[in-house]
């Protein structure tokens, strides 16, 4: 970056960092993160870029949590599905037997 380019980054950047964060949506959050710690590496501002990767991580596992989580869901949901489908059919086997007999 040039450096008029990287003094008006830092400025924005201060802005929004005075801002509120934490009511952001996760995917602005991350966006904000990555030019934070893109940012700090052309500054050489080796705390703010591990601050900002540690804070990149822990979204990472949260996204990588909710994942698992729908993954364990859906796997549930198909399993009773599965289930019903087994209870009719044996329910309908066992009232065509009780009408045979």
């Amino acid at each position: 970056m040039a450096t008029a380019q990287l003094q008006a980054a830092l400025s924005s950047h201060e802005k929004i960092t005075a801002g509120q964060q934490q009511s952001w949506p996760k995917s602005l959050k991350e966006r904000y993160l990555n030019l934070t710690s893109q940012l700090a590496a052309a500054t050489g501002d080796t705390s703010l870029q591990i601050a900002s990767q540690q804070q990149l991580i822990a979204l990472i596992k949260d996204k990588q949590q909710a994942i698992a989580n729908n993954t364990l869901i859906s796997a549930r949901l198909n399993f009773n599905y599965e289930q019903q489908i087994l209870e009719i059919s044996r329910l309908e086997h066992e009232s065509n037997y009780n009408k045979n007999f």
